[in-house]
């Protein structure tokens, strides 16, 4: 497929109707809604332990990890519903059932409740995210109309890490913490109902064919368990007999799916001419890495804040606000960048900045100044994220057939949040490193932050090694490019 059209042609070509604006608006309110409920969830944890009946110390991670399972783990199938059922269809359930978990999560009465419904609502944000790319494919033509959209979509994704916080410890603080759930219900309720009359797509957008049933539950397994062994190492070591034998069953499930789908499945769940193509191998490494650093980032930041420095969830979310917010405005940078660079390019450039940034960091938390020290270096994280999250959004889904953007978006969803977990783990390890050592006291010595921020560094130098062994340099053109 040729990705490149000439830059000063795409500068006046691009013209959306009103349909198609309004279409991109609601697409990307659901996806807001569903990133904002990671963080948000985060930042309310003090207050649901200490409110709701039956919350302890030990068992509030299950608040997130319940999530993160389900949502990791049928992330894929979610994605091929929507190819073999429609793509609006399959946003609509996926939207109905999340606002409907949401409300759930509300009026918990127990922890045992809330954390049922938090998987459910984990299950439901499977089914919609691989949607939300999915269907900005369906409403834009591929060109530089796609590729602007994919930008505002990946911007909105951006805003919604400090957004989560930051509304997370203004509504713990102020009507209570029921409110991080519920608020999402009328924007879940409102794009519910304009989507059947705003967003169009043809007939052609579903793909009729049966369903690898044993392909799904091997590759949702295996996934759900490596997310949970992930998961894990917040109690245990990585060296321990548990988590250990979770990552063994993990590998043998994802080999034996791979194999099932290689030779054994009529209609594999993911073709194996999918799973070979160097763009999304390299596409979902690459995705997984970085996302492994930014996550790390973040994790640590928001820790650093409200244990090292005593800041309360609401003024650390306020402090990041500005972190993100200039990500937003270097997104709209990206294609002119990737014309000019290329993919591989424009995503080594981002790793090298975002690495860079994080090195600052860590030499900042041992001065006064936070803004001047740890705030501005994350600044640069944050503008250096947009270069690699969206050019590899954008190639990766220029490189597929449109029946398989739902399944593609899911796995490229999948990566980031293995990779996002597997970098707070990381990290968390490094914190606890020491004997006798909790992460909250060991945020308390520099020593041990700047070790960890070190650590989520390196992340970025595997990053940086990956996109250039892996990644190809589509979108550049010596007369200025677009992309796709």
């Amino acid at each position: 497929m040729d990705t490149r059209t000439d830059a000063a042609h795409a500068a006046v070509s691009v013209r959306w109707t009103p349909r198609q604006v309004w279409a991109l608006v609601l697409v990307c309110l659901a996806s807001l809604i569903e990133l904002v409920d990671i963080t948000i969830v985060n930042a309310a944890l003090p207050a649901i332990r200490d409110g709701l009946h039956g919350a302890t110390k030990e068992n509030i991670a299950w608040v997130i990890v319940a999530y993160l399972i389900t949502f990791g783990g049928f992330m894929l199938v979610g994605g091929r519903l929507g190819d073999n059922f429609g793509h609006r269809r399959t946003f609509m359930i996926g939207l109905g059932v999340f606002t409907v978990a949401s409300a759930a999560c509300g009026i918990a009465l127990d922890i045992e409740f809330l954390v049922a419904a938090r998987a459910f609502q984990g299950l439901a944000a499977a089914v919609l995210a691989p949607m939300t790319l999915a269907l900005i494919t369906d409403i834009f033509p591929a060109g530089a109309g796609r590729a602007k959209a994919i930008t505002i979509w990946s911007a909105t994704g951006a805003i919604s890490t400090s957004l989560g916080v930051t509304l997370g410890g203004l509504l713990s603080d102020g009507p209570g913490w029921r409110w991080v759930f519920l608020v999402t219900v009328p924007i879940g309720l409102v794009v519910l109902a304009l989507t059947p009359w705003v967003v169009r797509v043809g007939r052609s957008e579903r793909r009729p064919g049966s369903f690898d049933v044993v392909g799904a539950l091997l590759v949702t397994l295996g996934v759900t368990v490596t997310v949970y062994a992930i998961a894990e190492t917040d109690t245990h070591a990585w060296g321990s007999v548990r988590v250990l034998s979770l990552l063994a069953a993990a590998a043998a499930l994802l080999l034996y799916a791979a194999v099932h789908e290689a030779f054994i499945a009529a209609e594999p769940l993911v073709p194996l001419p999918l799973i070979a193509s160097r763009t999304v191998i390299g596409a979902s490494l690459v995705a997984a890495v970085g996302c492994a650093g930014f996550y790390a980032l973040f994790h640590l930041l928001s820790l650093y804040m409200q244990t090292a420095l005593g800041y309360s969830a609401l003024r650390t979310g306020l402090l990041m606000l500005p972190v993100t917010s200039v990500g937003i405005l270097s997104a709209l940078l990206v294609p002119t960048i990737l014309a000019a660079l290329g993919a591989r390019w424009a995503v080594v450039l981002g790793g090298v900045l975002g690495g860079s940034g994080m090195l600052l960091v860590a030499a900042g938390v041992a001065a006064d100044g936070v803004w001047l020290h740890v705030v501005a270096p994350a600044v640069l994280v944050a503008v250096a994220t947009p270069l690699w999250f969206i050019t590899v959004s954008i190639v990766v889904v220029a490189g597929v057939n449109q029946s398989d953007t739902g399944l593609i978006s899911g796995l490229l969803t999948v990566c980031r949040t293995v990779g996002g977990a597997v970098g707070i783990a990381v990290v968390a390890s490094v914190l606890t490193a020491r004997p006798g050592t909790d992460g909250a006291a060991a945020l308390l010595s520099t020593e041990a932050t700047q070790r960890a921020f070190v650590v989520a560094s390196g992340m970025y130098a595997a990053f940086v090694l990956a996109a250039i062994l892996l990644l190809g340099n589509e979108g550049r053109d010596r007369r200025g490019v677009t992309a796709p």
